[in-house]
């Protein structure tokens, strides 16, 4: 249900609020009881409704004894226009009901068969008497409200109009303003002539709050009406004077920018959009990359209201990729320090890339040289020496660069080459060494292996002689071959003194097959640019 007030002015609806009878609720019908007090409302199914009109504001509040549960209505409803009295059907016969002035509760009057023929409405003849006789005030609004002011700070002109109801004129003879802070609320008008019936006047208000918090007063109108003097309220909440910031724009983002080279400045507004002065205590850069950027600005310790100052904010990139931190502005502010965020990406000096139509593929066969030529690109206006090497070569291969490095100036291009040399391997006949340095006359051959054999084979001979010189002979053998076996030890002693004698020498490495990346890198200062080379190996 919407709430209108009628203005004494000029008949136009003032929006007064709204109120919520229930989700899937929906009224029907409704009527004002004649003392215009009470709203009654028919919702579906046949259920009524009361509510309790604000006499100032027109704001609707249910009754406590509704909804009225004891009997069901149907559409229309009307209410006696000169009594407290509202008339409904229900299943085709007209219910009276009397409305109590003081509650608003409800009491149904003895149903009323009605003739034959009984459409689908109601009606009462008749016109009201007009219940005033002489003058009469009436108010447009009841009650002024200017909501939150800083203190100190005058608020706009709110006007109230008075307006003569009656039927005779209304003398006014006196406007002031009353209450706990009547101080804090002027008012001006043009009432000072008696208005005619229907005429009106305007009182003007202005709200200047001397301290924080609820102010109240009232407008005290004094008149030849009933009831002299009438009031109208007047309140309004006063805030203490705080600063407050805005920065316009709450993020920088830079266009890619070269490393080492400067993107073109980009300004940040800081405005005290508060009631005090601001105070700055600090203006810095944070966050991961603070060095690339650079700040100045125009602000000094303070900022009056309403007052503006700048950031300007450069991007110098010192490396490749994105990077990023934060101007952080400090001040007292309630939400202080506030941030705001800085991005920009550096885009590399020079560039490594094929010469021509060199490619970066190459296919070898082991023992085989792959050569790829490659250049190093600068971005026009880098100057400076880019070292170059290569990572990544496979086993029994070498990678090479030349040359190691490059000196780059202007815009050209400066070429350079990568060579890998890969291993096919030998296999060479291994010959044992004799112990020492005897070598002839059987130069490779391994006669200190053929002793051990001999001496064994002399000594089992004379083992198996018979005879009577068998202990002679048998001693005589003993004896030899100890000075065999003592022989022997000697020639392998000499033979481990004089060096390795029959340790082969290590096999030579052999590329393998496959494919394989290798990884060439250009870098200057902290600057390093790659690109990938694909080797295959048959």
């Amino acid at each position: 249900l919407d709430s209108y007030s009628v203005s004494p002015v000029d008949g136009s609806l003032i929006f007064g609020g709204l109120t919520d009878i229930g989700q899937a609720t929906f009224p029907v019908a409704l009527a004002v009881e004649s003392s215009g007090k009470f709203l009654y409302v028919v919702v579906a199914p046949g259920l009524l409704r009361g509510f309790a009109i604000d006499q100032a504001t027109g704001a609707l509040a249910e009754l406590a004894s509704s909804p009225f549960t004891s009997f069901t209505v149907d559409f229309p409803i009307v209410a006696d226009p000169q009594g407290p009295f509202l008339y409904t059907s229900v299943n085709g016969t007209i219910l009276g009901l009397s409305v109590d002035p003081a509650t608003g509760n409800v009491t149904p009057l003895s149903p009323m068969t009605p003739p034959s023929g009984l459409g689908g409405a109601i009606a009462i003849t008749g016109q009201p008497v007009q219940p005033v006789v002489g003058p009469d005030i009436g108010f447009q609004p009841r009650a002024a409200d200017f909501n939150t002011i800083v203190v100190g700070q005058a608020s706009q002109t709110l006007v109230v109009y008075t307006v003569n109801i009656g039927n005779q004129p209304l003398a006014i003879s006196g406007v002031s303003v009353i209450g706990p802070n009547r101080t804090d609320f002027t008012e001006t008008n043009n009432c000072a002539t008696p208005l005619p019936p229907n005429a009106n006047c305007s009182m003007s208000v202005i709200f200047t709050p001397s301290a924080p918090g609820l102010r109240t007063a009232a407008l005290s109108i004094a008149d030849n009406a009933s009831g002299s003097p009438q009031t109208v309220s007047l309140q309004g909440t006063g805030q203490a004077p705080a600063p407050a910031i805005t920065v316009v724009p709450g993020s920088v983002t830079f266009p890619d920018t070269t490393t080492g080279n400067s993107a073109a400045a980009q300004v940040v507004t800081l405005t005290n959009s508060g009631t005090a002065s601001l105070a700055l205590s600090n203006i810095s850069l944070g966050g991961p990359n603070p060095g690339d950027f650079s700040e100045t600005h125009t602000c000094g310790a303070a900022l009056a209201v309403n007052a503006s100052c700048t950031v300007s904010v450069t991007f110098k990139p010192a490396a490749v990729g994105q990077r990023t931190a934060t101007l952080a502005v400090t001040d007292d502010a309630l939400d202080s320090p506030q941030t705001i965020a800085l991005t920009g990406t550096g885009n590399p000096p020079f560039t490594v890339q094929p010469s021509g139509s060199s490619s970066t593929t190459q296919t070898v066969n082991p023992g085989q040289t792959a050569q790829y030529d490659l250049q190093v690109a600068p971005v026009t206006g880098f100057t400076g020496s880019v070292s170059l090497s290569c990572a990544g070569a496979p086993l029994g291969a070498k990678c090479q660069v030349s040359p190691a490095s490059v000196q780059l100036a202007g815009s050209n291009p400066v070429p350079f080459s990568v060579v890998v040399s890969t291993s096919a391997g030998s296999a060479l006949p291994w010959a044992p060494r004799w112990p020492g340095s005897y070598r002839a006359p059987f130069k490779g051959f391994p006669l200190g292996s053929l002793l051990a054999p001999i001496l064994l084979l002399l000594l089992w001979w004379v083992l198996t002689q018979k005879g009577e010189n068998f202990v002679r002979r048998r001693r005589i053998a003993w004896s030899h071959a100890a000075a065999g076996f003592l022989l022997l030890a000697a020639m392998s002693v000499v033979g481990c003194g004089g060096g390795s004698v029959n340790t082969p020498p290590p096999p030579a490495l052999v590329t393998p097959p496959g494919t394989f990346t290798l990884t060439v890198s250009a870098m200057s200062n902290n600057i390093t640019q790659k690109i990938q080379l694909k080797l295959t190996v048959k």
